[in-house]
């Protein structure tokens, strides 16, 4: 195996020498970060050690570079030498009196995987990255399946795990500085409508009975495996989730609908109830998803049975909406 030298040019990088910074290429090494105005020798090893002048490659940076590659050659079935360590010798005039010796840190290539089941939906971007590079993962789910997030289980110092939602985006672009195995999920959208109560078509949460806190909510959908938050409305202080109330389950977001629930405080009672008269008395008309909350009948209108089946609930009475 041997070492062949590339110039490539790149813009202005730092003029000091704590700006010198080395990187592992998917075919060798880059040092980034040198000064045109003096000369270098390096060397690299696969141990630390002491700098030596032998088995040295002098760089002469031509002006306007600020970049130098080297490209690893390898013969047919010989593996590639890791090199941990590299040495920069820098000669401060060209008659070579006076030098410093530098160890810069190489940044050693990184790995992104990514675990996915192949039959709910494919993952394009998985591959190998240079260190500071920008990672762009893409999700396309199968017919059927719902792109849920990127997770990644994080180790804590009691090797308890943990598994965050780093994102609900089908395209999520990441800075890579260090090696990740994340996992793509997917979920079936007849689970969302029937188990998770998640109206794909209206992005509506229904189904929710009065007086569940986001708390509950919240662990509702932890059991299915799924990361929520609530947000209440602006203005609406409940401890309750209520109609108008956001959900985000897995990236996506969904608008709270409860039966019953028209003023949006989570509490099916006497105020649902005026509320519901001033709309029929036209005093102050319900919209949007606090007319559908109204109609608990179960039709798209609403009419005075909505109104007396929410009566009868807010006085005890067992209904069935």
């Amino acid at each position: 195996m041997k070492l062949t030298a590339s110039l490539i040019i790149y813009g202005a990088g730092y003029l000091d020498n704590q700006g010198i910074e080395v990187y592992e290429t998917s075919s060798g090494y880059r040092i980034e970060g040198l000064n045109k105005d003096r000369l270098y020798q390096v060397t690299f090893a696969t141990e630390e050690q002491a700098y030596t002048y032998d088995s040295v490659l002098n760089i002469n940076i031509p002006a306007g570079s600020y970049s130098y590659e080297w490209i690893l050659q390898t013969e047919e079935g010989e593996e590639a030498t890791a090199y941990e360590y590299i040495y920069i010798r820098s000669l401060a005039d060209a008659k070579r009196y006076a030098s410093h010796i530098y160890q810069p840190d190489v940044h050693d290539a990184l790995e992104l995987k990514v675990e996915a089941d192949a039959a709910q939906g494919t993952i394009v971007g998985a591959g190998h990255y240079e260190y500071g590079e920008t990672a762009t993962l893409i999700a396309t789910p199968k017919d059927g399946w719902l792109f849920l997030g990127w997770f990644e289980t994080i180790l804590a110092e009691d090797e308890t795990e943990t598994e965050v939602c780093l994102s609900g985006e089908a395209v999520f672009e990441m800075e890579m500085l260090e090696s990740k195995t994340l996992t793509a999920k997917f979920l079936e959208v007849a689970m969302l409508e029937d188990t998770a109560k998640l109206n794909m078509e209206t992005m509506e949460a229904t189904g929710f009975a009065d007086q569940v806190t986001a708390e509950e909510m919240i662990a509702y959908y932890k059991e299915l495996g799924l990361t929520a938050t609530v947000t209440q409305p602006e203005g609406v202080i409940s401890d309750y989730i209520g109609t108008g109330s956001i959900l985000n389950v897995g990236g996506r977001t969904f608008t709270v609908v409860v039966k019953g629930d028209v003023d949006g405080t989570g509490e099916v009672d006497v105020f649902d109830v005026f509320a519901m008269l001033n709309h029929l008395n036209a005093e102050n008309t319900l919209e949007g998803v606090y007319y559908k909350a109204a109609c608990v009948s179960g039709e798209t209108e609403f009419s005075i049975l909505d109104l007396y089946g929410v009566l009868d609930y807010a006085n005890g009475k067992e209904v069935m909406w």
